[in-house]
């Protein structure tokens, strides 16, 4: 275990947990708090790896001289249990810790600076913690607690501050930017401030090249803005390498590339005394205007963050008419897609509303099941269990609780086909004929909202939980309901389900040999030549095996299928996946409610995210505007001067 240079120690932590794995080793969890002698000792050899390995030496000094970390390196000490978690959280906040004594910038009003000096304090106490650590999850949550309060010190986020692996520069930049307006003294000059900002901000930037280059050629006097321009075109020239070496380019176009190359290089943005946009010969227009048609190079930058589940097998978004999904003996989904169907024909305004929510979720990112979010079918569920029993007066009936078992002159399997499927009771009120006509003549509901307006109910029931709630004094709790579609009043309680946990099954199935293939035994019967016996070839079959699969349930976030009554739909949502969807409910919220007036700053309800989450703003082309102005097409070139 060793830290490689400008490794974070999230990623170190990282390894140090794949490491766990490899040796059938295991962390001290809330679910698995019981290890056994050989499972404690391998956790102990990897919290210490974790802490020897660290790329600082004072930083690795420093923890093993606390009552905390010492007796893991010094057995005459009495031994102490700590969780591998836990070590981490202490490795991130003594760093912290030793910040405050070299910081090159006090906070700005003393109330501040004596409130930082006593969460320093309250942190080493906690750390030289004497006597035994009974509960290593609950000092863990000491640990967490502390940690947190010393990360909001704003000198020692300056000293902290570092661009992500994966971070765009415009991102980077607008944090730095925050922290500066944050940590600047009120009143006085910022001749001292800003010179420490742009180093910091230069000695975190992730890129070594970039970083060296930045350091030896920005000008003294260059402001924030224009540091973060020339670190913007330094990694749009790393982009442009990089996608030539990727022959992102057709063999026709690598000359243009290189030569647009050759400019970036050539135009001075280090001097603030230059202006962003300069004027360019006609050579270099003609080349811009081609440039401008090729590929992003970013798509393809290594600062981009790997798509993982990127999945080949998708279907192409263009020239097919229609997209769908396939699913193999999924019979239980033939019965949830006609329930759909038929609240579908309850209302009209059910479809336009659950297109516009799905289209709205896919847009902000938040309808990805393997990157942590919610799946379509959730949203759907949403939907309905808001018209059906939030919306007042209803908009839909409840189908299953209003069923009709089926005609009893129907043959008996048809009969067991409407009632049950692979154990579950599929009864729902399922003649779309009746419920057609029964919706065309206005006797399904006395609703008369508009779908904006129950759009805008939707997003205040799940943005505002509880009393926060101005729609009917209602709100979804995140924390304790499960939206149940089949209940009466559409909620459960995760204390009833036993959802309170997340919990590891594994399944296990039989999986069937391929059928014995009879081609290869054709070709030889048709090829064969008459009268020449053809020898009797034995075909191996492959014998069954048995296929095990892990499932991870989640319960952040409980939806409970209407059929299959032990699953969670939501059960793919993660913290990170959870915290994403609740924000942008509150957000689609605020611009609802900010609809007309001057000062909303949320952007549009449906303003696309790309898949990382970040806005479209600092993309390739927004530098191109800065750095070159808009195409012709695009009206009069800026002339803004960011120096």
């Amino acid at each position: 275990m060793k830290q490689k240079e400008g490794q974070t120690l999230v990623d170190y932590h990282n390894n140090a947990k794949r490491l766990l794995r490899r040796l059938n080793g295991r962390d001290i969890t809330a679910t698995s708090p019981d290890l056994n002698d050989e499972e404690l000792k391998i956790l102990n050899d990897v919290c210490k790896a974790l802490i020897s390995g660290l790329s600082s030496s004072q930083l690795a000094l420093r923890l093993r001289n606390y009552q905390t970390i010492a007796p893991l390196f010094d057995q005459s000490l009495q031994p102490i249990q700590r969780t591998l978690h836990g070590v981490a959280i202490q490795i991130e906040g003594e760093r912290l810790a030793m910040a405050w004594e070299n910081r090159p910038l006090a906070e700005y009003d003393e109330r501040r600076e004596f409130q930082g000096l006593a969460d320093v304090e309250e942190w080493r106490v906690l750390q030289d913690k004497q006597g035994p650590i009974v509960e290593s999850l609950a000092f863990d949550r000491l640990l967490w607690v502390a940690a947190e309060k010393l990360k909001k010190i704003t000198s020692l986020q300056l000293v902290a501050l570092e661009q992500n692996p994966q971070e765009e520069p415009v991102s980077y930049y607008t944090r730095a930017q925050k922290l500066f307006e944050a940590l600047r003294h009120h009143g006085s000059s910022n001749d001292t401030a800003i010179p420490i900002f742009k180093a910091h901000y230069m000695a975190g930037i992730a890129d070594k090249a970039i970083r060296e280059t930045l350091q030896l050629s920005i000008h003294t006097d260059a402001t924030l803005q224009r540091l973060n321009v020339q670190h913007r075109v330094l990694q749009l020239v790393a982009d442009y390498k990089h996608a030539l070496q990727v022959d992102l380019y057709d063999h026709a176009d690598r000359p243009h590339v290189e030569q647009y190359l050759s400019l970036l290089n050539s135009l001075n943005y280090t001097d603030p005394a230059v202006r962003l946009i300069m004027p360019l010969t006609s050579s270099e227009e003609a080349l811009l205007a081609k440039v401008r048609t090729l590929p992003d190079p970013t798509t393809v930058s290594p600062n981009k963050p790997r798509d993982r589940y990127k999945d080949h097998l998708e279907f192409p978004k263009t020239d097919i008419g229609i997209q769908c999904d396939i699913n193999f003996s999924a019979h239980l989904a033939i019965h949830n897609t006609l329930l759909l169907r038929c609240y579908s024909h309850c209302d009209p305004r059910v479809k336009p509303m659950i297109l516009f929510i799905k289209h709205w979720a896919k847009l902000r990112g938040i309808n990805t099941p393997y990157r942590g979010s919610l799946s379509s079918y959730g949203y759907v569920l949403m939907v309905l269990h808001y018209l059906v029993n939030v919306a007042s007066p209803a908009v839909c009936p409840n189908l299953q609780i209003d069923r009709k078992d089926p005609p009893s002159y129907l043959p008996p399997a048809e009969i067991e086909a409407r009632t049950t499927c692979n154990g579950c009771d599929v009864r729902f009120w399922r003649n779309e004929a009746e419920i057609k006509d029964l919706a065309a003549k206005k006797m399904l509901n006395h609703n008369h909202d508009s779908v904006g307006a129950l759009l805008r109910g939707f997003f205040e029931y799940y943005a505002q939980p509880g009393q926060m709630s101005t729609g009917n004094h209602r709100g979804f709790d995140w924390g304790r309901e499960v939206l149940s579609l089949r209940s009466k009043g559409g909620i459960v309680t995760k204390q009833e389900k036993g959802w309170i946990g997340a919990k590891t099954t594994f399944e296990t199935k039989i999986v069937a040999p391929p059928a014995a293939s009879t081609a290869k035994s054709q070709d030889v019967s048709e090829n064969a030549t008459p009268g020449v016996e053809v020898p009797d070839t034995k075909i191996h079959i492959p014998k069954t095996v048995e296929e095990t699969k892990e499932i991870r349930h989640r319960y952040l976030f409980a939806i409970e299928d209407p059929f299959e009554l032990d699953h969670n739909v939501a059960r793919t949502v993660t913290h990170n996946g959870i915290v994403s969807i609740r924000d942008e409910f509150r957000r689609a919220l605020r611009i609802i409610r900010a609809a007309g007036k001057p000062d909303q700053r949320d952007g549009g309800l449906l303003d696309s995210l790309d898949t990382t989450g970040s806005t479209t703003k600092g993309t390739w082309l927004d530098l191109w505007h800065l750095i070159h102005g808009p195409a012709p097409k695009e009206g009069i070139k800026m002339e803004k001067d960011l120096g």
